[in-house]
């Protein structure tokens, strides 16, 4: 039986209101959405923090997503803003969307300075897309509703962001070999953040992920980190553990306890209310597997043979204070929520101790993610783990996003292997209240003619949307109607 069982009411305390909201746990992404809460009518009701969903529309393989964003004004107007969008959009090519999106970008400029602005941001790169989302967020905004969670959002809604970014630190135990790579990479997509002026308020580093915490919190430097970090790895390689297996399994700390007791196993990690790591041999997670599938729990066994975070690695923390003798670690000069305390580091923690320890101890994650979250706005992961993207999503309520190395995204408008990451993070940021100006993640502007005469219409005051916006995807105004509304090509909302 893990001997930390009884701190899971701590783990899990914490009023976080009507914000949270499980995610599904589907294939990973490079965005992970939460499921709004219900709402009186009107989007004045809706929480301050994001509700991203997910239009049932499609985007070409392969083709680039633009950002499509309004911000400022009333729900009401934006709802209509959005109707608009959406029946013009089937008026445009493919070619002319980016055109559309910077014109929308240059007027959610002009509504920046105000207060507590409402922001919309959508990702498409078609326009039957940009239709569908355009729908689907002013449904949202009469409704303050939202679908079932999804793993690939393309839309974005706000209201009161300040753009408050907690970012986190890769580093599960499946692979510690794999942490001096997770390293570089996060401290890469560090500098993406940094080329975004993206300026996190907290951090959280996920077991060997504390590290790289500490290098971000200015309480190590990089060379010693990685340091660090590549004899932590040689020496877990060279132990000589015993046959031993994790898995994570989808229940509550009361069952995954039960689940532990007939083979001795533990609980690794707390990752949120109701997934959790166990840890033990390799028989007892076969049969762990057994008895949770009798019992309809969802179980995955994990890569790895060792029982990283369980007593069963007790005998290594003598080694591991061998590595980490003679390294100076600085207080902490940004706030670092640790998992292995589940509370900020301060000047009177040993912190190395506390990095030889973590090896047998439980990685507090839901914890320290749910102290860091107060009041954030967006989780950002440094690097493309996706899949703890979609943790911290369901642990603190809260959309994730991950942010690639700046090798990965070309900011300028070069998406690389995944066209659509770059663009869904600019988006979420932007909806997050920590970027203002999307005009430099947009594609180049073309002649001013190629689109000005293209006309979003103004919607008709007290007309029903659904009396003026044809159905279907692909549907669009007549031309005669167009004609008769005035254009609106800004993303300031009056």
């Amino acid at each position: 039986m893990d001997s930390r069982g009884d701190q899971d009411d701590r783990v899990y305390r914490g009023d976080r209101g009507h914000r949270v909201g499980p995610v599904s746990a589907g294939s990973p992404a490079t965005a992970v959405p939460v499921t709004a809460p219900s709402a009186p009518p009107g989007f004045e009701a809706l929480d301050r923090h994001m509700t991203p969903a997910r239009a049932t529309g499609s985007d070409r393989a392969g083709q680039r997503p633009a950002i499509f964003a309004l911000c400022g004004g009333a729900p009401g107007a934006a709802a209509e803003r959005l109707d608009d969008i959406a029946v013009s959009a089937a008026t445009f090519s493919d070619a002319e969307l980016p055109e559309l999106a910077r014109q929308l970008a240059g007027g959610v400029l002009a509504a920046a300075g105000q207060t507590a602005p409402l922001r919309v941001a959508l990702t498409a790169a078609t326009p039957s897309r940009l239709a569908d989302q355009a729908r689907y967020a002013a449904w949202l905004l009469r409704t303050s509703g939202t679908t079932s969670a999804t793993t690939e959002p393309g839309t974005y809604l706000s209201a009161g962001a300040t753009g408050a970014v907690v970012v986190l630190f890769p580093g599960r135990a499946e692979s510690a070999a794999a942490q001096p790579t997770r390293l570089a990479v996060s401290l890469e997509a560090l500098g993406t953040l940094d080329l975004l002026g993206v300026k996190p308020v907290s951090g959280v580093g996920y077991g060997l992920g504390e590290v790289t915490g500490l290098v971000w919190a200015g309480s190590l430097p990089a060379a010693e980190a990685a340091r660090l970090v590549a004899q932590c790895a040689q020496l877990l390689r060279a132990c000589g553990c015993r046959p031993a297996a994790m898995a994570r399994v989808r229940a509550d700390a009361e069952v995954s306890r039960a689940l532990c007791a007939p083979d001795r196993l533990h609980i690794a990690a707390y990752e949120a209310p109701r997934v959790h790591v166990l840890a033990g041999s390799t028989a007892g997670i076969r049969e762990l597997a057994r008895r949770a599938g009798a019992l309809g729990v969802p179980v995955e066994v994990l890569a790895g043979t060792s029982a990283t975070h369980s007593p069963a690695m007790a005998r290594y923390v003598a080694p591991l204070r061998s590595v980490l003798a003679g390294t100076r670690v600085a207080p902490p000069q940004r706030r670092l929520i640790s998992t292995i305390t589940g509370h900020p580091l301060t000047a009177a923690d040993d912190i190395a101790d506390l990095l030889a320890r973590q090896i047998s101890l439980p990685v507090l994650f839901a914890q320290a993610m749910t102290e860091a979250a107060q009041d954030a706005d967006l989780i950002v992961t440094a690097g493309p783990d996706t899949v703890l993207a979609a943790t911290a999503a369901e642990c603190c309520g809260i959309p994730a996003v991950a942010v690639p190395a700046p090798a990965q995204a070309d900011l300028g408008g070069s998406y690389g292997a995944d066209p659509g990451m770059p663009a869904t993070m600019i988006a979420a940021l932007f909806a997050a209240g920590a970027i203002t100006d999307l005009l430099p993640f947009l594609a180049p502007s073309w002649p001013a003619d190629t689109v000005a005469s293209r006309a979003i219409p103004q919607m008709r005051m007290g007309e029903p949307a659904e009396s003026q916006a044809p159905q279907g995807l692909g549907g669009h105004a007549e031309s005669g109607d167009m004609e008769r509304r005035s254009a609106v090509r800004s993303g300031r909302i009056s």
